[in-house]
């Protein structure tokens, strides 16, 4: 019964976290789009419920809830109590934000829903976000999500990758950029060549005089 009950809350909980990242999205794309973006949600879903469905009654529920499970929770950055590993550090930090929510689970592009890191106030051309994972990790794709509000937050005009070999800091290579140009209220995705490291860093140079603010950043071993 305590398992179930468990199970239950968490389900509910990890809907409410998804919700405004679904929101951000739909305003990001404009109001709109909106009816064109349920229509599409209700023809995925309907497309893949009875391919779930066919698979659960094809292999133990279990075994396959728990592969479910781990396919969604692939993002070795996430940290939803900002406690432990993997640990977010930034080299400055607004005073009005936390470097915890880069890294929480919540993509948030709007004033109403705020939930970011930013280096708003600092003098410096170039800030970095860095996450510690507490040990060896292999990193193919890193994804960045901007806040662009329009007085004085805006994506940076450049993004680079470093990777902690255990003595020194070395620039990862980036093998494609989408899009090629960092963007705000968007994805920013980089595919690097792999590397195993137990720490990664994106350096961002600010596109000045604005300065660059980051809602989530995820890391993936590799994907498409």
């Amino acid at each position: 019964m305590l398992r179930a009950c468990l199970y239950f809350f968490f389900t509910l909980c990890s809907y409410f976290v998804l919700r405004p990242i679904r929101d951000a999205m739909g305003v990001a794309a404009g109001v709109s789009q909106l009816p064109w973006l349920f229509t599409a949600t209700l023809g995925v879903m309907l497309l893949a419920n009875p391919v779930y469905s066919a698979l659960v009654a094809r292999y133990p529920v279990r075994r396959f809830i728990g592969i479910t499970y781990l396919f969604f929770a692939g993002n070795l950055a996430l940290n939803t109590t900002g406690q432990g590993y993997p640990k977010v550090s930034a080299s400055y930090t607004s005073p009005g934000d936390r470097v915890e929510q880069a890294t929480d689970g919540r993509i948030a592009y709007t004033k109403y829903s705020r939930n970011r890191w930013s280096a708003r106030g600092t003098t410096s051309r170039t800030d970095w976000l860095e996450v510690d994972f507490g040990a060896l990790r292999r990193i193919g794709r890193i994804e960045l999500h901007f806040v662009a509000d329009g007085a004085g937050l805006a994506a940076p005009r450049g993004v680079t990758v470093q990777y902690w070999n255990g003595h020194n800091w070395l620039p990862a290579r980036v093998r494609r950029r989408l899009p090629d140009q960092p963007e705000g209220s968007a994805v920013n995705t980089l595919w690097i060549e792999p590397v195993e490291a137990s720490k990664v860093r994106v350096v961002l140079e600010h596109a000045r005089p604005a300065t660059t603010a980051v809602t989530e950043l995820l890391i993936w071993e590799e994907g498409p």
